[in-house]
């Protein structure tokens, strides 16, 4: 009698035992989705924390905010590795994810990034997930029929949130990028250079639903951008060069492409080293007094320092007196000097429609209206003349260009 309820109160221990350890398990270990905002997004990244360490299968159902949507879903590059099959189909708001990996396993650290889905130009929240499906490498299936929401994140235990930066092949040049994930936030930096016989034409970000993200142009080929919170595609275009610029750093689509071609063309401005014509780099007095110059039929060959001739040539002619040659030129001198080569013709004395036309020191102030009358310099955007910034060599050539059209 004593051995039977020794065996009765062991099997009541085991019993009790396993009742209690399975769902324990499994509440401590309940995955959780995460996603990337709480907030309605033309694009969420979507993920698991808390998943076993031997997962090789997953299938989820997430239901979607907006119903009549059409969302396509990118894996992310973590599950872009050989020998894992990722796909997804849609019914309605409720979109099915299916991950399986032939061999090994899709996590480590319980943590995974399943991707992006996305919905063009429209928002959505990611409402709930639904029938939670896992497989380990022993082929045992876990079932969770719904699922609780994590944090707004797709993190984990020392894992930031990031997202792939994709760069688009391209032909007649290179395009780099310095990074090829990246957290929302961050700044990423852009290269492009061109081939020989090539110029950049042009350099664009979009996300992962179509939308361009702004770039900075930092000169020279080099862009920065700032990461969003979704996966980001970056393409370039490279145009094949036309012989009249062979500047690789002058695009057929620049503001200031047919002025560099009228300067290069007239043989006023040539490249800094025959292959670059670096319009954002500031120009001197001396290099403006050398120009004028050899518009008026100076040849300035041979000179020694190189602008001595036109130097000797714009104090004769009292376009400028002749001082720090070496010095950069701001906006209003070039357009003081263009106005003395014109001869200093009668103004309009009426007062310059730009935000900041109290800069315009008195000493220029007809020069300038009569530029600005004439088209030969123009606003900077905003209604700002910006007369006290230097001139580039691009917005000499614009000048100078703009100038040769009124005679």
């Amino acid at each position: 009698m004593k051995r039977t309820r020794i065996i009765s109160l062991l099997l009541t221990l085991a019993l009790t035992a396993a009742l209690l350890v399975t769902p324990a398990a499994a509440a401590g270990a309940a995955p959780r989705l995460t996603v990337s905002s709480q907030e309605a997004q033309n694009s969420q990244t979507v993920g698991f924390t808390g998943l076993p360490a031997d997962c090789q299968s997953l299938q989820v159902t997430l239901h979607l905010s907006d119903e009549t949507a059409t969302y396509l879903f990118t894996p992310d590059t973590a599950l872009g590795r050989p020998g894992i099959h990722t796909t997804a189909k849609q019914d309605g708001g409720a979109v099915t994810i299916y991950v399986t990996a032939k061999s090994g396993v899709l996590t480590e650290n319980g943590s995974l990034t399943l991707g992006e889905l996305s919905a063009g130009d429209k928002t959505f929240t990611v409402d709930s997930a639904s029938d939670l499906k896992l497989l380990d490498e022993a082929s045992a299936e876990e079932t969770y029929p719904t699922v609780e929401e994590g944090e707004e994140s797709i993190v984990g235990p020392g894992v930031t949130s990031s997202w792939a930066i994709d760069v688009s092949k391209v032909s007649g040049g290179q395009l780099t990028v310095s990074a090829s994930r990246a957290g929302k936030g961050e700044t990423i930096s852009v290269t492009a250079k061109a081939d020989s016989g090539y110029v950049l034409d042009k350099v664009e970000v979009t996300s992962a639903a179509g939308s361009t993200i702004t770039l900075k142009d930092k000169g020279n080929g080099q862009f920065t951008f700032t990461m969003p919170a979704s996966k980001v595609t970056v393409s370039a275009v490279f145009a094949a060069q036309d012989s009249a610029v062979p500047f690789a750093d002058v695009s057929p689509s620049a503001w200031y492409y047919q002025a560099v071609e009228y300067v290069y063309g007239a043989g006023l401005m040539s490249g800094v080293d025959g292959a670059s014509f670096a319009p954002n780099v500031t120009t001197t007095r001396g290099m403006l007094m050398t120009i004028l110059a050899r518009m008026d039929g100076v040849d300035t060959t041979g000179s020694d320092p190189w602008y001595a001739k036109g130097m000797e040539w714009a104090v004769a002619q009292g376009v400028s007196d002749g001082t720090n040659p070496q010095g950069t030129i701001t906006r209003e001198q070039l357009a003081a000097m263009l106005y003395r080569y014109s001869g200093s013709p009668a103004v309009d004395s009426g007062a310059l429609n730009f935000t900041d036309a109290d800069k315009v020191s008195a000493w220029a102030s007809d020069a300038v209206k009569w530029a600005v009358a004439g088209g030969v310099i123009s606003g900077k955007g905003n209604n700002m003349l910006d007369p006290q910034g230097n001139a580039t060599r691009a917005e000499v050539a614009q000048m100078l260009y703009n100038f040769s059209k009124i005679g």
